[in-house]
């Protein structure tokens, strides 16, 4: 009789769980930048944001995109536009816009502008400019016949009548007077005082012969 072996089979062992503990880290610090690399980052963002304003504001200040109220800076030496546009309360404003007159040629359309003094050419006409703060009420180079002025040294007012320091009234006004005629113009209107002498471009009184042609001669009375 043959006895066959039984086979016995043994169960497979159970692998025992490897239990580990978390391992403890330091936390990392907090990034606290360099001098260095804040001063970087400070230089990165300024060509930034100056850049972004030169693109936005490029062609913005030049004297074609002036409106009235607007004040100019005088730089000569800019070849490309003299007069630019800047703030009213900046340092190098010395002038405003005070009106348009279409573009004639010349500058003369300017004269009869309150308060004007200068002209510059716009997009597509001429700015008549005055000083920054100029009082066009009081400006005397639209005075005419009947008028009233203040008249100390070289300052002329243009002044209502009724004003105690009126103390001239306009009897005639010429223009484009040959520089030695000023004395016989005035000389035939009856009543005359004292003349005054207006130029573009100095609004002064000019006595001492250098100028060919006065722009505007007041002959004044008494008031």
């Amino acid at each position: 009789m043959v006895q066959h072996a039984q086979n016995q089979y043994s169960p497979a062992p159970i692998p025992y769980a490897v239990v580990t503990e978390p391992v403890s880290r330091p936390p990392k610090p907090p990034f606290r930048p360099t001098a260095a690399v804040i001063a970087g980052l400070t230089v990165l963002a300024l060509l930034v944001t100056g850049g972004a304003y030169w693109l936005w504001s490029n062609g913005r200040d030049l004297v074609s995109e002036a409106s009235v109220g607007d004040c100019l800076r005088l730089a000569p030496e800019d070849t490309e536009s003299p007069y630019r546009i800047v703030g009213c309360s900046d340092s190098a404003a010395r002038f405003t816009v005070l009106g348009a007159v279409p573009r004639t040629g010349d500058d003369s359309a300017c004269h009869d502008m309150a308060g004007s003094t200068k002209a510059a050419t716009g997009d597509g006409e001429t700015l008549c400019l005055g000083p920054v703060g100029v009082d066009t009420a009081k400006a005397v180079n639209v005075a005419k016949q009947g008028d009233c002025l203040r008249l100390v040294g070289e300052v002329a007012e243009r002044v209502a009548c009724s004003d105690p320091e009126a103390n001239y009234k306009v009897l005639k006004r010429l223009s484009a007077v040959a520089d030695f005629e000023i004395k016989q113009a005035c000389a035939d209107v009856p009543g005359t005082d004292e003349e005054y002498l207006w130029n573009w471009g100095s609004g002064g009184r000019l006595r001492n012969g250098s100028e060919l042609m006065v722009d505007r001669l007041f002959c004044l009375g008494g008031q």
